[in-house]
């Protein structure tokens, strides 16, 4: 009996490791056709649809103002896995897309500049 046991702790230890070994590596993803580590940007609903950005950010920790091919973009994707992506409006409204995240169409005020920060939130 103790060695039917032992067996299968070996069995079991093996399997184990096995398993291990083999599993996926956790990996971030591009996601509507932005790719990791950027905050993209969709200056119109067509460019959205076909999942084409017009901009991408990555620099994070301060306010980075948007130019003509993200300025009142229609959306924005956020691929990175613990950021949050402050979007600051001509109104003075600041919205959030969270690690993931993303934010359709703005509304009556344009997106005029962009946070990332080094949080999970905004």
């Amino acid at each position: 009996m103790r060695r039917l046991a032992a067996a299968a702790a070996v069995l079991i230890s093996m399997l184990g490791a096995f398993t291990a070994a083999n599993a996926p590596q956790a990996s971030a993803d591009s996601r509507d056709g932005c790719p990791y580590p950027y905050v993209c940007f969709y200056l119109t609903k067509a460019k959205w649809d076909s999942r084409q950005p017009t901009a991408m950010f990555k620099d994070k920790g301060y306010w980075q103002t948007l130019g003509s091919n993200s300025r009142g973009s229609y959306a924005v994707v956020n691929t990175r896995n613990d950021d949050a992506a402050m979007l600051k409006q001509a109104d003075g409204y600041i919205g959030c897309a969270g690690p993931g995240g993303s934010h359709l169409g703005y509304g009556n005020s344009p997106y005029v500049e962009i946070k990332i920060v080094d949080t999970p939130h905004c």
